[in-house]
Protein backbone atom coordinates (compact mmCIF):
# COMPACT_ATOMS: atom_id res chain seq x y z
CA UNK A 1 0.00 0.00 0.00
CA UNK A 2 1.65 3.31 -1.18
CA UNK A 3 0.50 6.26 0.25
CA UNK A 4 1.89 8.46 -2.47
CA UNK A 5 -0.48 6.94 -4.98
CA UNK A 6 -2.90 9.68 -6.46
CA UNK A 7 -5.77 7.27 -6.88
CA UNK A 8 -8.22 5.13 -4.39
CA UNK A 9 -7.24 1.54 -3.50
CA UNK A 10 -10.08 -0.86 -2.44
CA UNK A 11 -9.66 -4.49 -0.46
CA UNK A 12 -12.22 -6.79 -0.18
CA UNK A 13 -13.23 -6.94 3.96
CA UNK A 14 -13.78 -10.12 5.70
CA UNK A 15 -14.27 -11.11 9.54
CA UNK A 16 -12.35 -14.86 8.32
CA UNK A 17 -8.64 -14.41 8.92
CA UNK A 18 -8.14 -17.58 6.46
CA UNK A 19 -9.67 -16.25 4.52
CA UNK A 20 -7.83 -13.28 3.62
CA UNK A 21 -5.21 -12.92 0.55
CA UNK A 22 -3.41 -10.07 -0.87
CA UNK A 23 -7.02 -8.63 -2.18
CA UNK A 24 -8.91 -8.99 1.19
CA UNK A 25 -8.05 -7.40 4.36
CA UNK A 26 -9.65 -8.91 7.64
CA UNK A 27 -11.64 -7.13 10.75
CA UNK A 28 -13.15 -8.84 13.96
CA UNK A 29 -16.43 -9.84 13.40
CA UNK A 30 -18.77 -7.83 15.23
CA UNK A 31 -22.71 -8.09 15.77
CA UNK A 32 -23.96 -5.03 14.56
CA UNK A 33 -22.11 -4.99 10.66
CA UNK A 34 -21.14 -6.73 8.27
CA UNK A 35 -18.04 -5.82 6.50
CA UNK A 36 -17.80 -5.09 3.24
CA UNK A 37 -15.08 -3.34 1.60
CA UNK A 38 -11.79 -0.77 2.68
CA UNK A 39 -11.32 2.41 0.37
CA UNK A 40 -7.93 4.11 0.41
CA UNK A 41 -7.18 7.11 -0.94
CA UNK A 42 -4.83 10.06 0.03
CA UNK A 43 -7.98 12.39 0.88
CA UNK A 44 -10.23 9.93 3.13
CA UNK A 45 -10.45 6.22 4.04
CA UNK A 46 -13.84 4.64 4.17
CA UNK A 47 -15.37 1.10 5.75
CA UNK A 48 -18.10 0.22 4.08
CA UNK A 49 -20.24 -2.41 5.95
CA UNK A 50 -24.13 -3.15 6.22
CA UNK A 51 -26.16 -2.94 9.58
CA UNK A 52 -27.15 -6.27 10.86
CA UNK A 53 -30.86 -5.92 10.99
CA UNK A 54 -31.96 -4.18 14.12
CA UNK A 55 -29.21 -5.76 15.93
CA UNK A 56 -27.59 -2.36 16.81
CA UNK A 57 -29.84 -2.35 19.91
CA UNK A 58 -31.68 -3.89 22.51
CA UNK A 59 -35.92 -4.25 23.11
CA UNK A 60 -35.67 -1.28 25.04
CA UNK A 61 -33.69 0.95 22.28
CA UNK A 62 -30.89 1.05 24.37
CA UNK A 63 -26.90 0.39 23.00
CA UNK A 64 -24.60 -1.92 24.84
CA UNK A 65 -21.55 -0.20 25.76
CA UNK A 66 -19.27 -2.99 25.45
CA UNK A 67 -20.52 -3.64 21.85
CA UNK A 68 -19.50 0.15 21.36
CA UNK A 69 -16.16 0.12 22.69
CA UNK A 70 -15.43 -3.14 20.51
CA UNK A 71 -16.35 -1.60 17.13
CA UNK A 72 -14.64 1.71 18.14
CA UNK A 73 -11.36 -0.51 19.15
CA UNK A 74 -11.30 -2.41 16.34
CA UNK A 75 -11.80 0.77 13.84
CA UNK A 76 -8.99 2.18 15.55
CA UNK A 77 -6.43 -0.69 15.24
CA UNK A 78 -7.47 -0.67 11.20
CA UNK A 79 -6.50 3.18 11.72
CA UNK A 80 -3.09 2.13 13.35
CA UNK A 81 -2.14 -0.15 11.07
CA UNK A 82 -3.20 2.09 8.04
CA UNK A 83 -1.18 4.73 9.51
CA UNK A 84 1.97 2.79 9.81
CA UNK A 85 1.89 2.43 6.41
CA UNK A 86 2.00 5.57 5.74
CA UNK A 87 -1.83 6.37 5.56
CA UNK A 88 -2.45 9.00 8.05
CA UNK A 89 -5.72 10.51 6.39
CA UNK A 90 -9.41 10.29 8.22
CA UNK A 91 -10.98 7.33 8.58
CA UNK A 92 -15.14 7.15 7.88
CA UNK A 93 -17.31 4.03 8.69
CA UNK A 94 -20.02 4.25 5.98
CA UNK A 95 -23.29 2.24 7.33
CA UNK A 96 -25.39 1.17 4.69
CA UNK A 97 -28.78 0.71 6.94
CA UNK A 98 -32.62 0.85 6.87
CA UNK A 99 -34.81 3.38 7.66
CA UNK A 100 -35.72 1.80 11.47
CA UNK A 101 -32.08 1.82 11.99
CA UNK A 102 -30.83 4.78 10.75
CA UNK A 103 -31.71 6.56 13.83
CA UNK A 104 -29.63 4.89 16.26
CA UNK A 105 -26.77 5.08 13.94
CA UNK A 106 -27.32 8.80 13.50
CA UNK A 107 -26.74 9.25 16.92
CA UNK A 108 -23.96 7.07 17.25
CA UNK A 109 -22.30 9.09 15.08
CA UNK A 110 -22.80 12.42 16.67
CA UNK A 111 -21.62 11.09 20.32
CA UNK A 112 -18.13 12.24 20.57
CA UNK A 113 -18.00 10.19 24.08
CA UNK A 114 -16.84 6.76 22.61
CA UNK A 115 -15.78 8.41 19.05
CA UNK A 116 -13.78 10.17 21.13
CA UNK A 117 -13.03 11.77 17.20
CA UNK A 118 -10.83 8.58 16.63
CA UNK A 119 -13.45 8.45 13.37
CA UNK A 120 -16.37 9.20 12.31
CA UNK A 121 -19.22 7.35 11.30
CA UNK A 122 -21.59 7.95 7.85
CA UNK A 123 -24.95 6.40 7.94
CA UNK A 124 -26.42 6.23 5.07
CA UNK A 125 -30.05 5.18 3.41
CA UNK A 126 -31.05 5.37 -0.33
CA UNK A 127 -34.27 6.78 0.49
CA UNK A 128 -32.41 9.99 2.90
CA UNK A 129 -29.66 10.29 0.31
CA UNK A 130 -32.01 10.14 -3.20
CA UNK A 131 -32.94 13.85 -2.86
CA UNK A 132 -28.70 14.29 -3.05
CA UNK A 133 -28.81 12.30 -6.52
CA UNK A 134 -26.64 10.25 -4.68
CA UNK A 135 -28.35 6.60 -5.60
CA UNK A 136 -26.48 3.97 -3.54
CA UNK A 137 -23.11 3.78 -0.90
CA UNK A 138 -20.85 3.34 -3.98
CA UNK A 139 -21.33 6.51 -5.53
CA UNK A 140 -21.05 8.69 -1.93
CA UNK A 141 -17.98 6.82 -0.83
CA UNK A 142 -16.38 7.91 -4.30
CA UNK A 143 -17.54 11.79 -3.08
CA UNK A 144 -15.51 11.05 -0.27
CA UNK A 145 -12.82 9.94 -1.34
CA UNK A 146 -12.56 11.55 -4.72
CA UNK A 147 -8.28 12.08 -4.88
CA UNK A 148 -8.50 14.18 -8.11
CA UNK A 149 -11.23 16.61 -6.42
CA UNK A 150 -13.99 17.02 -9.59
CA UNK A 151 -16.25 17.95 -7.15
CA UNK A 152 -14.45 20.42 -5.31
CA UNK A 153 -14.44 24.49 -6.27
CA UNK A 154 -11.85 24.79 -9.26
CA UNK A 155 -10.53 27.97 -7.42
CA UNK A 156 -7.19 28.79 -6.19
CA UNK A 157 -5.79 31.47 -3.57
CA UNK A 158 -3.41 33.63 -4.78
CA UNK A 159 -1.41 37.21 -4.07
CA UNK A 160 -3.95 40.20 -5.79
CA UNK A 161 -1.74 42.95 -6.53
CA UNK A 162 -3.09 46.14 -5.13
CA UNK A 163 -4.62 47.43 -8.44
CA UNK A 164 -6.50 44.02 -8.56
CA UNK A 165 -7.88 44.45 -4.59
CA UNK A 166 -8.76 48.18 -5.32
CA UNK A 167 -11.31 47.04 -8.54
CA UNK A 168 -12.74 44.41 -5.88
CA UNK A 169 -13.05 47.17 -3.68
CA UNK A 170 -14.52 49.77 -6.28
CA UNK A 171 -16.97 47.02 -7.73
CA UNK A 172 -18.13 45.96 -3.78
CA UNK A 173 -18.75 50.14 -3.37
CA UNK A 174 -20.71 50.08 -6.33
CA UNK A 175 -23.27 47.46 -5.22
CA UNK A 176 -23.64 48.63 -1.77
CA UNK A 177 -27.16 49.86 -1.12
CA UNK A 178 -28.22 53.18 -0.86
CA UNK A 179 -29.15 52.24 3.04
CA UNK A 180 -25.40 51.76 3.42
CA UNK A 181 -24.32 54.97 2.28
CA UNK A 182 -21.77 55.99 4.64
CA UNK A 183 -20.07 52.55 4.24
CA UNK A 184 -20.22 53.72 0.32
CA UNK A 185 -18.38 57.03 1.34
CA UNK A 186 -15.62 55.40 3.24
CA UNK A 187 -14.57 53.33 0.24
CA UNK A 188 -14.74 55.90 -2.04
CA UNK A 189 -12.67 58.12 0.40
CA UNK A 190 -10.06 55.21 0.00
CA UNK A 191 -10.11 54.56 -3.45
CA UNK A 192 -9.26 58.15 -3.94
CA UNK A 193 -6.53 58.50 -1.44
CA UNK A 194 -4.85 55.63 -3.86
CA UNK A 195 -5.43 57.13 -6.98
CA UNK A 196 -3.68 60.57 -5.18
CA UNK A 197 -1.16 58.22 -4.38
CA UNK A 198 1.81 58.51 -1.37
CA UNK A 199 1.97 60.96 1.18
CA UNK A 200 1.15 64.33 1.03
CA UNK A 201 2.23 67.83 2.56
CA UNK A 202 0.87 68.08 6.24
CA UNK A 203 0.17 63.95 6.17
CA UNK A 204 1.47 62.75 9.70
CA UNK A 205 4.74 61.20 9.63
CA UNK A 206 4.12 57.24 9.15
CA UNK A 207 0.42 57.78 7.62
CA UNK A 208 -0.71 55.05 4.98
CA UNK A 209 -2.32 55.81 2.37
CA UNK A 210 -5.68 53.72 3.40
CA UNK A 211 -5.41 55.67 6.65
CA UNK A 212 -5.26 59.00 5.47
CA UNK A 213 -8.70 57.69 3.02
CA UNK A 214 -10.37 56.78 6.19
CA UNK A 215 -9.29 60.08 8.08
CA UNK A 216 -10.54 62.25 5.44
CA UNK A 217 -14.04 59.81 5.89
CA UNK A 218 -13.93 60.62 9.84
CA UNK A 219 -13.43 63.89 9.38
CA UNK A 220 -15.59 65.25 6.32
CA UNK A 221 -18.66 62.37 6.29
CA UNK A 222 -18.75 61.52 9.95
CA UNK A 223 -17.77 64.44 12.20
CA UNK A 224 -18.21 67.69 9.76
CA UNK A 225 -22.01 65.99 9.32
CA UNK A 226 -22.69 65.64 13.09
CA UNK A 227 -20.90 69.09 13.87
CA UNK A 228 -23.77 70.32 11.69
CA UNK A 229 -26.97 68.73 13.03
CA UNK A 230 -25.42 70.17 16.19
CA UNK A 231 -25.21 73.52 15.06
CA UNK A 232 -28.49 74.03 13.61
CA UNK A 233 -30.22 71.94 16.93
CA UNK A 234 -28.70 74.42 18.76
CA UNK A 235 -29.82 77.58 16.27
CA UNK A 236 -33.28 76.02 16.67
CA UNK A 237 -33.40 75.92 20.19
CA UNK A 238 -32.36 79.49 20.63
CA UNK A 239 -34.44 80.75 17.87
CA UNK A 240 -37.64 79.35 19.81
CA UNK A 241 -36.81 80.67 23.02
CA UNK A 242 -36.46 84.18 21.46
Amino acid sequence: MDPSHEVTTTYSLSDETLETDVGKVALRPHDWVTWIRLYISPIMIVVDAQSIGNEIADEYGELDEQKLGMLRDELCDLGDALSAYGHQTPLTLLVECDESSYPKWHEMAGNQDWLRGAFSIQPFTTDRFGGAKIADAETLTSLLTDATAMHVHPYKLRNLTDREYLEAVALRVEEEPERAALTRRLGLRVLKAYDEGGMRAGDPLGTTVAQRGVSEWLRYDVVTPAEQLLTSASNNQTGGAE
